[in-house]
This record gives structure tokens, sequence and C-alpha cells, in this order.
């Protein structure tokens, strides 16, 4: 099935990182069509990097920032991008990620209709995180000792043959290695922006993907993502925890602070 491309990198924050993941996007074997970095934060040095790599890769690359009145928001910052994009197909990661070489082509050949795709994220070591940035370390091999969970370090195609859709929640599905189709994310309205911080909004968001009817494909040795642990990430305070619980008991499809904003009504359990 043929269709376009956007890979969609929120970053908040760490520079260095976003450094790294552009450096593996440089090392792909397909490029997606354009580039959308969702900039939460440190926009002033972002800029010079994102323009560095511009030099080279071979697709438009778009720095999408919050207005200077606006708090910083995950949801807001990922609903502006994702709205501005031009392609088909969303693929999403953070930029505290580094990429295998074939992650954004494994997306790409498992894409299909109604389905949402989601990776595994390999984690660094963190006695390795601070040799891994200042080496500019983009390629872990099963033996590198740099990552965690390395048995999973394998791109072995066939296997991800095994895994059918499901129509639950997992553990597995975060933000940070899932890619959709974009009119599966305006018809739920995107992200909720209810969430001011960081550390819900995708469990929500793919609760309310999976209830409209939309399931989820796990790809098992395939779309292989590194990533560096950040400290500074949210944990989930009771604000996200109400919505969250919220938007499973009702099963909610729609939020109404989104993408679009919608007003309430209270004959749809809209939150």
């Amino acid at each position: 099935m043929s269709h376009t491309i956007s890979l969609v990198i929120y970053t908040f924050n760490w520079p260095e990182a976003l450094n790294l993941v552009l450096k593996s996007i440089q090392q792909q074997t397909k490029f997606p069509d354009e580039i959308l970095i969702a900039d939460g934060g440190s926009s002033k040095l972002n800029k010079p990097i994102i323009q560095k790599f511009a030099q080279y890769i071979p697709t438009p690359i778009l720095h999408m920032e919050l207005e200077k009145n606006e708090e910083p928001s995950k949801s807001k910052i990922l609903n502006k991008a994702i709205l501005k994009s031009q392609s088909d197909y969303i693929i999403q990661i953070n930029a505290n990620c580094i990429l295998h070489k074939n992650f954004v082509y494994d997306h790409s050949i498992k894409a299909k209709p109604n389905i949402f795709l989601y990776g595994i994220s390999l984690p660094v070591h963190s006695k390795s995180i601070h040799t891994v940035i200042q080496n500019e370390i983009i390629k872990f091999s099963y033996f590198s000792g740099k990552i965690k969970r390395s048995n999973k370090n394998l791109r072995i195609p066939f296997l991800s043959n095994f895994n059918s859709p499901i129509n639950y929640f997992s553990e597995e599905m975060t933000g940070n290695n899932v890619s959709f189709w974009k009119k599966d994310f305006m018809d739920i309205n995107g992200y909720n922006e209810d969430f001011m911080t960081q550390a819900g909004e995708d469990i929500d968001f793919f609760y309310r993907l999976l209830f409209s009817g939309i399931k989820g494909k796990k790809l098992s040795y395939l779309a292989i993502l590194y990533f560096l642990p950040n400290p500074s990430t949210d944990d989930a305070d009771k604000l996200n925890i109400m919505i969250l619980k919220k938007t499973k008991k009702y099963k909610i499809i729609v939020c109404t602070n989104g993408v679009e904003k919608i007003k309430k009504n209270k004959k749809i359990p809209f939150y």
C-alpha cells in the first residue's frame, strides 16, 4: 500500500539527544517524506542542530515550536506538529532515541489500514549514556554491552509475522516508538491537551484509538529503537490519573481539548 510518511520527533530540553537521533536518521535505509521536530523546549539550542542536519538529510525538516506565551505541553506541540504534517502516515518518537538504520523502513512496510504499530525501546545502560553522547554512538551490536535487553537487539523480520493485531491496551504501547494513520489520529481529535505534564497522554491516546476500533500490532524484532533514559521525565500527577481513569471508564473516543476544541455535551462521554 503506497503512502507518504512523516516522522514526528518530540524534544524537550535535551539538545545533545536531538543531535543523536538526527544523526541516526541520516543513516536510514528509507527516509520519511518529511520530518517534524515537535519542540517543547530548548528551541534556541535546537535550531543550530536542526540547521546542521538539514544540509545532509534529503528530507524537509520542519521545526515546530509553541508560542512564547504558551505553557510547555507535550500534547499541544504534538497536535500542532501532526496537524501540520502533509503525509498519510505518522511515525512518532521522542528525541532521546537512536534509531536502527531500518527503523523507518520497518514501520513503512508493516503499515496497514485500521492498525497502529508499536515497537519496543531498548534502554542504554546509565553508565554508558555519557560515552554514547560524547562519542555520538548510533550503532549498537548485540555484544556492545551498552544496552539493556540485548536479546531483543536482533532484526529478524519473519518473526514479526506471528504477531496478531490486538484490541486491548498493552503496557508495551508507548509514544516512544509508534506509528499510525493521520486520519485515525484526526478521528479521535489527537492528543488530549488537558494533560499538561508529559505522563499518561500517550496511554490515553492509545485507549481512545482502541475504543474507536483501531487495533494495535506489535513490531517484534523490527523497528529497533534505543533510548537514553531521561531522569527529568514527569511522573503522572493527580489530574492526569483522573483523566485516564475517566477515559477508560467511559470508553471515551474523542477528547474535547484536542486538535479541535469541542464544546462539551453531557450526552456524549467526552472529557
